[in-house]
């Protein structure tokens, strides 16, 4: 009886131990409940494009037509 309390006892401890918390990646966009964020800042929602300019860079139409995967 001592044995299996032992070994019950053990097999928790180990598990304890062995369990880490993995950490989250760093991404360029956030998303919660409350608030949306590019690279840490808030997108300018009903402002002029060139205030999105300002925070997602210039854009480009250019069709690529070759796609490598």
């Amino acid at each position: 009886m001592k044995q299996l309390a032992i070994l019950i006892l053990s097999s928790m401890l180990i598990q304890c131990q062995s369990s880490k918390k993995e950490s989250m990646p760093e991404t360029d966009f956030y998303i919660s409940e409350h608030t949306i964020t590019y690279k840490k800042q808030e997108p300018p929602f009903g402002k002029p494009v060139t205030e999105w300019i300002k925070i997602f860079g210039k854009y480009s139409r250019i069709h690529h037509t070759t796609v490598y995967i």
